[in-house]
C-alpha cells in the first residue's frame, strides 16, 4: 500500500512514494536545501561566527539597516583627500641598486 505524500520544501511541493515510514524529502536534494538554508539562516543570526577572513558580529546584506536619526544629515568634507596607496613593489631604480649590490 503506497501512501503519497508533498514534499516539506516549500518551493517544490512535489507528490512522491515515501520509501521509508518517516520519509518528508521527495529527493536528497530537496532535504539538503532546506538544511542549507537553516544552517545560513542560523549563521546569520548568530553573527557569521568568525571565520578565515574575519566574519565577526557585523551586518551582512540580508539584515536590515535602520538609521539612528533619519533626519539627520550627511555633511562630507570636501577638502578630504584619499591617501596614496603605496605600491607594491618598488621603483625599477631600486632593484637595479639591489641587484648591483648583491
Amino acid at each position: 500500500m503506497s501512501r503519497t505524500r508533498i514534499c516539506k520544501l516549500p518551493e517544490c511541493g512535489k507528490s512522491f512514494d515515501p520509501i521509508v515510514p518517516h520519509q518528508i524529502f521527495c529527493s536528497t536534494r530537496c532535504a539538503t536545501r532546506l538544511r542549507v538554508r537553516l544552517w545560513k539562516a542560523k549563521r546569520r543570526k548568530d553573527g557569521g561566527g568568525g571565520g578565515g577572513n574575519g566574519g565577526g558580529s557585523g551586518p551582512t546584506l540580508f539584515d536590515e539597516l535602520v538609521p539612528v536619526d533619519p533626519k539627520a544629515i550627511v555633511l562630507t568634507d570636501p577638502r578630504y583627500r584619499t591617501p596614496p596607496v603605496p605600491e607594491k613593489h618598488p621603483p625599477e631604480r631600486v632593484r637595479q641598486a639591489r641587484r648591483r649590490a648583491a
